[in-house]
């Protein structure tokens, strides 16, 4: 390390809260008659989100890939307002031939592409994504605040390193590159806080390991109370009988339902119904619970997501249905979070099948540095990526398959040996209706986990 590296501190051990240290942008009269860096940044990409729908992604590769973009949206509604026919009907062909093609580029989607690498030689794949940037729900967000640099997950987080060689995944991590070993400071004896390692464990599951802060509005005035738990809620502004129902919502192992059929009976409530009917427990419980389910998996409150949802998480009232004991450790495996979610991840997957996608070969080179997107559909490499790319249908033709998709308001048509649909079921119903109806039963019936 370089003696001025030292001298700006940047070997100075960090938690993992604070993401990323800043960056040295500009000194003396350098700047001096210059718009600087941040405010250039900011006006490149302010003039981006003018559109209510897309809303502000921050900045870097991701900025325009915020989730399901206005774009995006209108494309894919195409499909939901019957316009396919003339799409397929105005196709242009490229001329191109794939042994493979695989439509999603999410982990799915590049699982395939790395199974299918590894598995063949001198044969051609390509992923089609309708989004601006690879990843599916494996996406960032950066922000510039005053010259730092902020990363949060879009979706996709948490990952554990592995303890064998036993599943697809184990190899998958390995064979890429992964550190199998990470290092982190102590927050605790740095600044007093006990924090975990990824973004979901302090929330309910692992609370009690950790410091976590409530924040009350109690008669117009504003109070934290640190570790609500310790002593049985008792600071804090809740009536007796919303804190005795919460804490027999969070700690009780009351299981008083004898059901054959257990996944089905949860799946005809919502969880809301669960917690306030089957329990009777205070509609305060459910309102504290909401933005807990929501930020956990589902992204809706619990008057949406069905009480088999909540079960999947072992959510407070199911415990007794997984004889988990919620002042305990979940689980021993430790869970990571990165600074982007597995954004790290998937692009670490995307370097090993195109090289030249990201620059650098170091594991912070893959994580920061940016996207090569010249790199991704380059012709005659193994695996190739077509983003901005809506798929609109896939049926097959004499011996092979044909792929219409649409992109930048043209169609264009492609054939394949053979095609993997790596994407959600309600739109893979859409694209196959002249694929065997066996597949199209096996889509619909597609659930997730089972009792």
């Amino acid at each position: 390390m370089k003696s001025l590296d030292k001298a700006l501190g940047i070997d100075t051990a960090i938690t993992r809260r604070d993401f990323v240290g800043s960056m040295l942008i500009g000194a003396g009269s350098a700047l001096l008659g210059c718009t600087s860096p941040a405010k250039q940044l900011l006006d490149k990409t302010s003039r981006q989100y003018d559109d209510p729908w897309t809303g502000f992604g921050g900045v870097g590769d991701y900025a325009t890939s915020n989730g399901n973009t206005r774009q995006v949206m209108l494309d894919s509604h195409k499909l939901r307002d019957q316009e396919k026919p003339a799409i397929v009907k105005s196709a242009s062909p490229t001329g191109e031939e794939f042994d493979l093609v695989i439509i999603g580029g999410g982990f799915s989607g590049f699982g395939a592409a790395y199974q299918f690498q590894a598995k063949s030689e001198n044969k051609s794949c390509l992923v089609i994504d309708n989004h601006p940037v690879f990843g599916g729900e494996a996406k960032e967000n950066e922000f510039n605040v005053n010259g730092y640099r902020l990363f949060g997950p879009q979706g996709s987080n948490g990952f554990a390193v592995p303890q064998s060689v036993n599943t697809l995944s184990d190899e998958v991590y390995r064979t890429i590159g992964m550190p199998m070993e990470y290092a982190f400071s102590d927050s605790k004896e740095d600044f007093g806080i006990r924090t975990p390692y990824d973004s979901y464990d302090a929330m309910y599951w692992g609370e009690n390991k950790f410091d976590v802060g409530y924040h009350f509005r109690d008669n117009g005035k504003s109070n934290w109370i640190k570790n609500i738990w310790k002593d049985d809620l008792k600071r804090t502004p809740w009536s007796d009988d919303l804190k005795k129902d919460m804490l027999r919502a969070f700690r009780s192992q009351e299981n008083s339902f004898s059901k054959k059929n257990l996944g089905a009976w949860l799946d005809s409530m919502t969880y809301k119904d669960f917690l306030e009917i089957e329990l009777g427990l205070d509609p305060g419980v459910t309102n504290h619970l909401d933005p807990i389910l929501a930020i956990a998996n589902y992204g809706f409150g619990c008057d949406v997501i069905s009480a088999y949802g909540a079960y999947l998480l072992a959510l407070p009232g199911m415990q007794g249905f997984h004889n988990f004991d919620p002042t305990s450790s979940l689980t021993d495996q430790k869970i990571y979070s990165f600074p982007g979610g597995n954004t790290t991840y998937l692009r670490h997957i995307v370097k090993y099948l195109i090289p030249d996608s990201i620059k650098g070969n170091s594991f912070e080179d893959i994580t920061y540095n940016k996207i090569n997107f010249s790199a991704l559909d380059k012709p005659g490499q193994s695996t190739r990526i077509r983003l901005n790319s809506t798929a609109v249908d896939v049926y097959e033709a004499n011996d092979h398959v044909k792929i219409v998709y649409y992109r930048n308001g043209k169609s264009e048509s492609i054939i394949a040996k053979s095609v993997v649909l790596a994407a959600p079921g309600f739109m893979a119903k859409m694209w196959s209706q002249k694929c065997h109806k066996t597949y199209i039963k096996t889509i619909i019936v597609f659930t997730m986990g089972q009792p």
